[in-house]
């Protein structure tokens, strides 16, 4: 198990024949376990800084020491399992239940308040529109023309490998990054 500590990290996972399924993104206080998600053979699964990136590494051994040690340290990390738990459920429904441009909306809404920057209004995430729809799976081009539907109805804006999201009534403005 790790834990990021500072940065930004893109979990991917990779099918047999490459196709890429990008989990997420993890930011300060986020855990994952660095395995093949899915117990299937031939799914591979690795893990991508976005930027500079310090995680803790915890061996089961050493997490149940830990847990043994200092059982209040061991249980402030039970909130980030429950949300990794939370947002499998999310994804999940999402993905069996929304429409195209409300599963990207859902998912930037999330992203951008756990890792945007306030910009004017919005909140301003560094994403490539290959990584949002890694992380909808759909391909690039139907994120592409999701995203301009949701531009269209002022709900986000894009530009190059920046996507804002609005947080605010009213108009977005582009604020150059």
């Amino acid at each position: 198990m790790y834990l990021v500590e500072e940065g930004l990290l893109r979990p991917v996972a990779i099918t047999p024949d490459g196709r890429e399924f990008v989990l997420g993104l993890l930011g300060p206080g986020e855990v994952f376990l660095h395995h093949e998600p899915s117990g299937q053979p031939g799914i591979g699964f690795y893990v991508e800084a976005v930027e500079d990136t310090r995680c803790l590494a915890l061996a089961r051994s050493g997490l149940d020491a830990l847990a043994e040690r200092d059982p209040a340290l061991a249980a402030r990390l039970l909130p980030a399992f429950a949300q990794c738990v939370a947002d499998l459920s999310e994804s999940c429904a999402s993905l069996a239940l929304d429409a195209v441009a409300e599963r990207l909306l859902r998912l930037l809404r999330r992203l951008a308040e756990r890792h945007g920057a306030p910009d004017g209004g919005a909140c301003r995430l560094r994403l490539r529109q290959q990584d949002v729809a890694a992380m909808a799976g759909v391909c690039r081009e139907t994120a592409n023309a999701a995203l301009r539907s949701l531009a269209a109805r002022g709900q986000l804006r894009c530009g190059r490998q920046t996507i804002w999201v609005r947080t605010a009534a009213g108009p977005l403005r582009r604020v150059r990054p």
